[in-house]
């Protein structure tokens, strides 16, 4: 009869320990700093490979909160005029979330390349977020996005050999579509 009690308790806990959700307060409120970023964007920008040789793009980003707002959801498609059809020059997903132990935000970006990046976000100020990346050998990219109109976006690409002279080497301008 003992066993049986034993037994009965060990499911009761386990039972309760599957029931009992983690606090994730924390990180709702940290994503909510993000809520301007919510919505259906479209726009067009431009980008320089090569110093004097820019291309132009039309961008569509749809960014959506997921998970009980535990994390927002990036889908970017940028299209190209190349020889009178649109073609995709840019196609990319993204994950932002709060990182409440490192008290940080961090940006998993994934693109159809295969390419895929867990780097740092920052809010620089309300409104304004940049990330960055790369190293000596590669060069050094930093991004920022400005949201300070609330209904205009425009992200910034900044690029450098040795991490001191930046270069713009990208600039994008959506607005906000309106349902």
């Amino acid at each position: 009869m003992n066993s049986f009690r034993i037994i009965f308790m060990v499911c009761l806990c386990t039972q309760l320990g599957f029931t009992q959700r983690p606090d994730n307060t924390v990180q709702i409120a940290e994503m909510k700093k993000l809520a301007g970023f919510i919505g259906d964007w479209n726009g067009n920008g431009w980008i320089e490979y090569r110093p004097g040789q820019r291309s132009e793009f039309k961008g569509k980003e749809t960014i959506l909160p997921k998970l009980s707002a535990t994390v927002i959801h990036i889908e970017g498609v940028h299209t190209s005029n190349i020889k009178g059809q649109d073609v995709v020059v840019h196609d990319a997903l993204g994950i932002i979330s709060f990182d409440p132990v490192a008290q940080q935000y961090r940006f998993r970006s994934y693109l159809a390349t295969g390419i895929s990046q867990d780097i740092e976000l920052k809010i620089v100020s309300e409104n304004k977020f940049e990330w960055g990346f790369g190293d000596d050998k590669r060069g050094h990219f930093l991004f920022t996005i400005d949201l300070s109109d609330s209904d205009i976006w425009i992200e910034t690409g900044m690029k450098s050999a040795d991490g001191v002279t930046w270069q713009k080497f990208f600039e994008m301008r959506l607005e906000r579509q309106k349902l």
